[in-house]
């Protein structure tokens, strides 16, 4: 009979215990210190090692060579527990057996001594099952239980337990464990089990197990009866009914940039590629944090990130820079909201397409609509070759001199940047610009884009930017970045920022999203650039 790999890989050994290390060494300790407790209280989320400590704790209080806190693993005791036929150790299921009745016959069974070994060991699962009165029947014999018995249980739920129970008890609260120990753990069993699987396939199912070892190891059971090859990413998305990144990504990316017409059609085909519409959207809050993530800490985080990968960090922090942060945190409230209100639906379809709607009403940054006509001065090239250029042109200061070079053609630069990469369009509109000479731009930025600025100034990003100035200018064009006071307008800037933040502020939403996530508003666009 085929042996699945939870039970196959069960650990034997506190060192197989993973992700719980303080407790096991507490409780190694107490045996070194001989200091066995007569009941412990196991607590913590299903798949995190409970059952299996327990019956650990137990081999190492009966190994012929204990109590030890390395049992053999080769004495009839050890081969006894952990083959689940040792008379010493009892494991009940307090699911099945939870009446008056049942704690009555322990009563009377605890009285026994051990048969092989030093200690009578109780392993009582889903203790918070039991009934009230069988909970007193066992109050009794925790207050005077006898020295050969150990009480060992194990729940999900301990609030549901009596405090008079948790009070005669040494509580361990066990935590969920890590995706990066789960996926490690996996790649063992795999490679031992000479299964072929890629390291995103293994990074995705630890992330889907939600912190349960038992439930990763369930999800790998369920790929290898999938596919005989190498398994993929694409694989378990496919068996678990979730969407990848890429959809995320571009989903957020219609919402901002699309036309209605390709938006809708993106929405038609998320739907009938069948996903669940509910995990889609827990996955887009998730990613959504992620790229926020990204953003504050300008990729420092990337360990406690929980969608993407060290393998696309470049990619979509690139990705996160372009989308500013009020507009990720007012997607995550949004999507929480239509969380609640999907699962009071029997058609979630229709309210993840109103949501959808809502924030492509709100958030499209893209124009759809006809812009009017900027009429500007040309270009200082082309006013030295008409025929006005015979007058001479007014006396300025060189600072300005260069600005009116500069300004008509920037505007349309800023509308052609817009088009191409909209994050060089929302740092640099804030910018103003001066030709040191015909192929050298020099950029004063303001203070508070100091953040942004340095990001553009990775060389990648400049020589990305360069390439944008040759194609719109048709010559190239080298830039140069400064930070300080944007002119003799940067005080009417201030004053305009200062009024338009405290109008913001009177949303009450916006208001709710800044709280939440200690942000602030660094900067206000003007409504036409």
């Amino acid at each position: 009979m085929y042996l699945t790999l939870y039970r196959k890989w069960r650990p034997a050994d506190f060192e197989d215990i993973l992700g719980q290390e303080e407790i096991v060494q507490v409780l190694k300790n107490s045996i070194l210190l001989n200091r066995i407790s007569h009941a412990y209280l196991f607590c913590g989320p299903r798949g995190t090692g409970k059952t299996s400590c327990a019956r650990i704790f137990a081999k190492a209080l009966n190994c012929e060579t204990g109590p030890t806190p390395k049992p053999c693993q080769k004495c009839p005791n050890c081969d006894n527990i952990s083959r689940g036929n040792s008379l010493d150790v009892l494991e009940i299921d307090a699911a099945s057996n939870r009446g008056i009745e049942n704690i009555r016959e322990l009563r009377e069974r605890v009285r026994l001594l051990p048969i092989q070994g030093k200690y009578k060991v109780y392993i009582i699962d889903e203790v918070h099952m039991l009934t009230g009165e069988a909970f007193n029947a066992l109050l009794k014999t925790l207050e005077e239980p006898p020295s050969h018995a150990v009480f060992i249980m194990a729940t999900t739920e301990a609030h549901k337990l009596p405090a008079t129970i948790i009070s005669r008890c040494q509580r361990f609260d066990f935590k969920r464990i890590s995706p990066g120990i789960i996926s490690a753990k996996l790649k063992k069993e795999a490679n031992e089990e000479n299964i072929s699987i890629e390291d995103r396939a293994l990074n995705r199912i630890a992330e889907s197990a939600d912190g349960s070892m038992r439930d990763a190891e369930s999800i790998l059971d369920q790929l290898l009866s999938y596919s005989n090859e190498t398994l993929t990413e694409a694989d378990v998305l496919s068996l678990l009914g979730r969407s990848n990144i890429q959809k995320m990504k571009k989903y957020i990316e219609c919402i901002l940039n699309a036309s209605y017409g390709d938006f809708f059609i993106f929405l038609d085909q998320l739907i009938s590629d069948g996903i669940d519409l509910m995990q889609f959207s827990k996955d887009l809050i998730v990613f959504a944090r992620d790229l926020f993530v990204l953003v504050k800490t300008k990729g420092q985080a990337y360990p406690t990130l929980k969608i993407i990968s060290m393998e696309d960090l470049q990619e979509y922090a690139d990705f996160a820079f372009s989308v500013q942060e009020s507009v990720l945190t007012g997607m995550i409230l949004l999507w929480g909201e239509s969380l609640q209100n999907m699962r009071y639906l029997s058609d979630p379809e229709i309210f993840f397409e109103l949501t959808a709607i809502k924030m492509k009403q709100k958030y499209d940054r893209s124009n759809h609509q006809a812009s009017p006509e900027i009429v500007s001065q040309p270009p200082m090239d082309t006013y030295k070759n008409s025929p006005e250029a015979t007058s001479s042109p007014p006396v300025s200061s060189p600072v300005e001199t260069k600005t009116a070079i500069a300004t008509p053609d920037w505007e349309d630069f800023l509308k052609f940047l817009k088009s191409k990469e909209f994050f060089f369009y929302t740092t640099l509109s804030k910018g103003s610009p001066a030709f040191q000479d015909k192929n050298t731009l020099s950029i004063l930025l303001p203070k508070e884009s100091k953040f942004l600025v340095s990001h553009l100034e990775k060389k990648d990003k400049l020589d990305k930017l360069e390439a944008l100035l040759k194609e719109f200018y048709g010559r190239p064009i080298r830039t140069c970045l400064t930070i300080g006071s944007t002119g003799a307008s940067s005080d009417k800037e201030e004053d305009y920022q200062e009024t338009e933040k405290k109008l913001v502020m009177e949303d009450p939403m916006l208001r709710e999203t800044i709280e939440l996530f200690s942000a602030d508003i660094q900067y206000i666009e003007k409504k036409g650039r």
